[in-house]
């Protein structure tokens, strides 16, 4: 709530040989995906059923919505009990695709779909947590359901970081522990201050 922010969009990229073609599904401000599935005669199903959304639970809240209506049947992780898995403060959970052919108009991708399904969970952790200060892990159970291989495929994130105000932001990684990082450069930002 404090209007803050540190990332301006991010998204899955995907690129593929499928046959004799060259396959992009991307998301860079100009999504290629749609909420829903792939049905099994290879149609994507789901974009106007409200059942296909973002479902948010929080930890010791078992009587909201999206905890009673938790959609195990899209995908979500669920307990040993049947009930949804919590790992974490919150967990979040949807389905979505690439397969609307409509959808792809982004210039950096703007192929034919490649029948992607994606089942994303996120387990959000606050402060609580003495190594888990404040860290968000996602999960993609990415899907092929075309009746295609799909051939030297790649995945990746991509994103746009803006740690508070968006001209002051520098990037590093580390790769021998395989993870990126933002800060800003100098160490005082017009938004978050010092």
């Amino acid at each position: 709530g404090s209007g803050k922010f540190a990332r301006y969009a991010s998204g899955l990229w995907i690129g593929a040989v499928v046959g004799n073609d060259t396959l992009f599904s991307i998301a860079e401000y100009d999504y290629e995906y749609r909420p829903g599935y792939i049905d099994e005669n290879g149609n994507p199903q789901g974009i106007d059923d409200p059942e296909f959304r973002v479902y948010k639970i929080n930890k010791g809240d078992t009587l909201s919505d999206d905890y009673i209506n938790w959609p195990a049947d899209q995908g979500a992780h669920t307990d040993e009990n049947g009930k949804p898995f919590m790992m974490g403060d919150q967990t979040m959970f949807c389905s979505y695709t690439d397969g609307y052919p409509e959808a792809h108009n982004n210039n950096a991708g703007h192929t034919a779909p490649l029948n992607a399904q994606i089942l994303q969970t996120n387990w959000c952790f606050n402060s609580s947590y003495i190594f888990l200060n404040d860290v968000i892990i996602t999960e993609l159970r990415i899907i092929n359901k075309s009746n295609l291989s799909w051939t030297k495929c790649y995945f990746s994130i991509w994103t746009d970081d803006d740690l508070g105000h968006s001209n002051d932001d520098a990037a590093g990684c580390d790769s021998l522990l395989s993870f990126a990082y933002t800060y800003n450069d100098p160490n005082i930002d017009p938004e978050y201050g010092i």
